[in-house]
């Protein structure tokens, strides 16, 4: 499963990927109205980086 395989289940479910800055942690979801993922682009250094720390939130919201 490549990267844009993960994009499109979160389109699929409905769950907005948002690109924001963070201090602590490169990706975070949160719930509020229904459920974000937030990823600190800035922070992640390769493909392999953004692709596990995607597949990890997504899990965590999807199970």
């Amino acid at each position: 499963m490549d990267l844009n395989d993960l994009e499109n289940i979160a389109s699929r479910e409905n769950i907005p990927i948002i690109n924001c800055k963070m201090k602590k942690t490169k990706a975070k979801i949160i719930n509020y109205s229904g459920s974000y993922i937030f990823m600190d682009y800035s922070n992640i250094n390769t493909y392999t980086e953004e692709k596990c720390l995607l597949a990890e939130e997504l899990r965590s919201l999807l199970l």
